[in-house]
Protein backbone atom coordinates (compact mmCIF):
# COMPACT_ATOMS: atom_id res chain seq x y z
CA UNK A 1 0.00 0.00 0.00
CA UNK A 2 2.84 1.96 0.73
CA UNK A 3 4.38 1.48 -2.39
CA UNK A 4 1.62 2.73 -4.44
CA UNK A 5 1.94 5.47 -2.68
CA UNK A 6 5.33 6.54 -3.30
CA UNK A 7 4.96 5.42 -7.11
CA UNK A 8 1.69 7.72 -7.67
CA UNK A 9 3.67 10.85 -5.32
CA UNK A 10 6.60 10.40 -7.73
CA UNK A 11 4.41 10.71 -10.97
CA UNK A 12 2.73 13.42 -10.22
CA UNK A 13 5.86 15.17 -9.42
CA UNK A 14 7.56 13.98 -12.79
CA UNK A 15 4.91 14.97 -14.71
CA UNK A 16 4.51 18.69 -12.87
CA UNK A 17 8.46 19.20 -13.96
CA UNK A 18 8.07 17.73 -17.49
CA UNK A 19 9.54 20.34 -19.58
CA UNK A 20 6.55 21.20 -22.25
CA UNK A 21 7.78 20.77 -26.03
CA UNK A 22 5.55 22.59 -28.87
CA UNK A 23 5.18 21.63 -32.44
CA UNK A 24 6.61 23.99 -34.89
CA UNK A 25 4.24 25.39 -38.11
CA UNK A 26 1.39 25.03 -35.58
CA UNK A 27 -0.75 27.52 -34.02
CA UNK A 28 -1.22 26.77 -30.16
CA UNK A 29 -3.59 28.16 -29.18
CA UNK A 30 -5.03 29.06 -24.89
CA UNK A 31 -1.59 28.13 -23.79
CA UNK A 32 -1.36 28.89 -19.79
CA UNK A 33 0.63 31.54 -18.17
CA UNK A 34 2.77 30.28 -15.74
CA UNK A 35 1.88 31.38 -11.81
CA UNK A 36 -1.95 32.81 -12.69
CA UNK A 37 -5.17 31.32 -12.58
CA UNK A 38 -6.56 32.09 -15.47
CA UNK A 39 -4.75 34.20 -18.14
CA UNK A 40 -3.30 32.52 -21.40
CA UNK A 41 -1.82 33.02 -24.88
CA UNK A 42 -1.51 31.88 -27.77
CA UNK A 43 2.12 30.90 -29.72
CA UNK A 44 3.52 30.34 -33.29
CA UNK A 45 7.10 28.73 -33.92
CA UNK A 46 8.09 28.92 -37.22
CA UNK A 47 8.83 25.99 -39.32
CA UNK A 48 12.22 26.12 -39.23
CA UNK A 49 12.25 26.69 -35.50
CA UNK A 50 15.20 24.94 -33.79
CA UNK A 51 15.39 25.10 -29.84
CA UNK A 52 19.18 24.87 -29.92
CA UNK A 53 19.52 28.35 -31.43
CA UNK A 54 18.22 31.93 -30.35
CA UNK A 55 15.23 33.59 -32.52
CA UNK A 56 13.90 36.71 -32.02
CA UNK A 57 10.18 37.41 -30.74
CA UNK A 58 7.41 38.85 -31.71
CA UNK A 59 4.81 40.49 -29.37
CA UNK A 60 1.58 40.99 -30.71
CA UNK A 61 -0.91 42.92 -29.02
CA UNK A 62 -4.40 42.67 -30.30
CA UNK A 63 -7.10 45.03 -29.12
CA UNK A 64 -9.95 42.43 -28.24
CA UNK A 65 -7.67 39.84 -26.64
CA UNK A 66 -8.22 37.52 -29.36
CA UNK A 67 -4.88 36.06 -29.54
CA UNK A 68 -5.06 33.50 -32.36
CA UNK A 69 -6.39 36.67 -34.25
CA UNK A 70 -3.56 38.64 -33.82
CA UNK A 71 -0.88 35.85 -34.33
CA UNK A 72 -2.56 34.20 -37.82
CA UNK A 73 -1.77 37.55 -39.07
CA UNK A 74 1.58 37.79 -38.83
CA UNK A 75 2.38 34.21 -39.51
CA UNK A 76 3.45 34.71 -43.45
CA UNK A 77 5.89 36.87 -41.92
CA UNK A 78 7.01 34.37 -39.23
CA UNK A 79 8.08 31.87 -41.62
CA UNK A 80 9.79 34.13 -44.08
CA UNK A 81 11.53 35.81 -41.44
CA UNK A 82 11.81 33.81 -38.08
CA UNK A 83 10.55 35.10 -35.01
CA UNK A 84 8.48 33.42 -32.95
CA UNK A 85 4.94 35.11 -32.29
CA UNK A 86 3.34 35.53 -29.13
CA UNK A 87 -0.05 37.17 -28.12
CA UNK A 88 -2.00 37.52 -24.72
CA UNK A 89 -5.66 36.12 -25.02
CA UNK A 90 -6.35 38.61 -21.98
CA UNK A 91 -5.04 41.70 -22.59
CA UNK A 92 -7.52 44.39 -24.31
CA UNK A 93 -8.71 48.17 -24.80
CA UNK A 94 -11.65 47.76 -26.63
CA UNK A 95 -14.90 47.89 -25.44
CA UNK A 96 -15.76 44.05 -26.45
Amino acid sequence: MRLNYYIIVLGFFFRINAQQTYEPGKLMDSIPVSNTSNETFTLYLPTNFEASKESPILFIFDPGGRGSIGVETFIKASEAYGPILVCSNDSWNAPY
